[in-house]
């Protein structure tokens, strides 16, 4: 006990000599990078944590905002320290050759390794050859974010130890399945499970997806979830989504169709923000008799113009929507049952014009 209370002692001590944070980076904010301002300090993995604190201790350098990083064989670290949680570790960089990645549950005695960053800048064919990365039972925190440059990776393994996080099927969710966390870069399709209500932030940052299904019960989609996937063509979001977070899709270039529920909040212009030049959302692909579908393309910031088009399957002509709420949006009403096809229209000051269409079946 007497030891306890030295090492936390000489902890607040170093939170005190470091400006009250070891590091001002990533702290509670995925998307933050580590401050240039930086202490390296190399510990080895027989050091005890007085011997760690001391060497921190005597670094000159250790300034307000700056950030200590420690490395231990192939892999380097932030160092954080909080009343609450102590020491505790930070995975930034791993510089070793391993097609199987496992990462340490200390960076030594009495220092945990809790969260997974980042693994660094690494060789362009190297990138390609892991295709599994396995997380030890101290790891609380994780996203897609954190191994898209694993651009191999096929499988994420958590510890059956973990209390914080689990895997299924090599994919990270939180301990209890309803939130899908991590999805390994190099999935092309994924069905996500039905009893996933939401999807973290950056769950699925920069993947190779080329499709997606998401569960009747989903209710929200974190920022950033799909940033980046240039694979992604459609989407189709089930009636339960009540939120979906800014950029969620956005940066996807080949993304040109949304089917996006009405009651759905979101900012369209942030979540799709860089899709396909013809991305087109509509409220619903099927619907019955009388109901209305609203259609909606990209408003550009210039003088483009907007038209929809409209026709049943056994129609020989197009029929021109006219029920406009904005430029960009109009409401449409088919008054057939069965197939329709949808045209939207975008034609630009200099004359070039872009198209996309959608089907929609309507039902009695």
């Amino acid at each position: 006990m007497k030891l306890h209370k030295k090492i936390i002692a000489t902890a607040l001590a170093l939170s005190v000599a470091a400006g009250s944070a070891l590091c001002a980076s990533a702290a509670g904010n995925d998307a933050a990078e580590p401050t240039p301002s930086t202490t390296v300090v190399q510990l080895h993995k027989f050091d005890s944590v007085r011997t760690i604190i001391s060497r921190l201790l005597k670094k000159p350098t250790i300034a307000r905002h700056s950030a200590v990083y420690v490395t231990v064989n192939d892999f380097k670290y932030i160092i954080h320290f909080s009343i609450k949680n102590g020491l505790t570790a930070e995975l930034v960089e791993y510089h070793g050759n391993d097609t199987e990645i496992t990462v340490p549950e200390f960076v030594v005695k009495k220092i945990p390794v809790t969260k997974v960053y980042s693994f660094g800048e690494l060789d362009e064919n190297y990138r390609h050859s892991v295709k599994t990365l396995n997380l030890p039972k101290t790891i609380k925190s994780v996203t897609g974010s954190s191994v898209f440059d694993l651009f191999g990776l096929e499988n994420i393994n958590v510890s059956t130890e973990n209390p914080y996080i689990t895997s299924v099927d090599g994919v990270v969710f939180s301990k209890d399945l309803s939130k899908l966390l991590a999805v390994p870069p190099a999935r092309t399709s994924y069905d996500i499970p039905d009893e996933v209500t939401a999807i973290g932030d950056r769950a699925c940052y920069a993947s190779s997806l080329k499709s997606i299904t998401f569960p009747e019960g989903l209710l929200s989609i974190g920022e950033y979830a799909f940033f980046s996937s240039p694979a992604l063509k459609e989407i189709t979001l089930p009636q339960s989504t009540e939120t979906v977070g800014d950029y969620a899709f956005a940066n996807c270039p080949n993304l040109q169709k949304a089917v996006v529920p009405l009651e759905t909040e979101l900012s369209y212009s942030k979540v799709f923000e860089a899709a396909a030049d013809n991305f087109t959302a509509l409220s619903a692909n099927t619907v019955t008799l009388g109901d209305e579908i609203v259609i909606r393309t990209y408003e550009r910031d210039d003088s483009s113009t907007y038209a929809f088009y409209c026709k049943h399957s056994s129609d020989k002509k197009w029929h021109t929507v006219q029920n406009f709420t904005d430029m960009n949006i109009a409401v449409i009403c088919p008054d057939k049952t069965g197939d329709h096809r949808i045209c939207a229209k975008i034609k630009a000051p200099d004359g070039t014009v872009v198209k996309n269409y959608c089907n929609i079946t309507v039902t009695d």
